[in-house]
């Protein structure tokens, strides 16, 4: 067992159980089976939920709703009126990453991720969408509706510092996808109507 001991001793059904430094205490061979199966399939899960594309610790809230940071889970602006109608940034996006995919003639992947870089003034940025190079890094793109691009371009946004660390000051951000830790090198910003 990684990080600790599990020992039958003799054959009174006993286990021999040490975690960390803790000492050791004998338990019952089925209890402490029962408490290694469960830790285990606990790792497994918490594994799989730390190795999504996003990897990030937002709480789950409904579309269109501010999960703490004026944002959605999607990493969209959210309404000042939560009774509002939610705008459909989902096909915009689309259509803007249809557009670009065209343009440049290289496959998308769309699926977001959550990049942190040295000197970030927030925690991570959310790119709506990822492009592969051939040396195995990566550009984030993001795709702007609406007002979106003007506050963007003239404010100090975290966004648009974020991006600038990348593209001016040539820091790589990392991020996960798939479970695989990943550079971003460059970013791509296009503004759709």
């Amino acid at each position: 067992i990684a990080g600790g001991v599990a020992t039958i001793v003799g054959g009174g059904g006993l286990e021999l159980v040490t975690v960390g430094g803790a000492s050791p205490i004998a338990v019952p061979a089925v209890i402490a089976g029962g408490a290694v199966a469960a830790g285990g399939a606990g790792m497994v899960g918490h594994g799989i939920d730390r190795w999504m594309n996003e990897a990030h610790e937002w709480p789950r809230v409904p579309r269109g709703h501010d999960r703490g940071d004026l944002r959605d889970n999607s990493g969209n602006w959210v309404k000042r009126d939560p009774d509002g109608p939610i705008p459909d940034y989902a096909q915009k996006e689309k259509e803007g990453l249809d557009a670009l995919e065209k343009e440049l003639g290289m496959n998308i992947i769309r699926d977001k991720v959550k990049a942190h870089t040295p000197g970030e003034r927030q925690d991570g940025r959310i790119f709506d969408s990822l492009i592969e190079l051939d040396d195995g890094t990566y550009v984030g793109v993001e795709i702007k509706s609406g007002g979106a691009m003007k506050t963007y371009e003239n404010s100090l946004g975290t966004q648009k510092h974020f991006d600038d660390l990348i593209k001016e000051k040539h820091q790589v951000a990392t991020a996960m996808l798939n479970g695989k830790a990943i550079q971003i090198t460059d970013v791509i910003v296009r503004q759709v109507p």
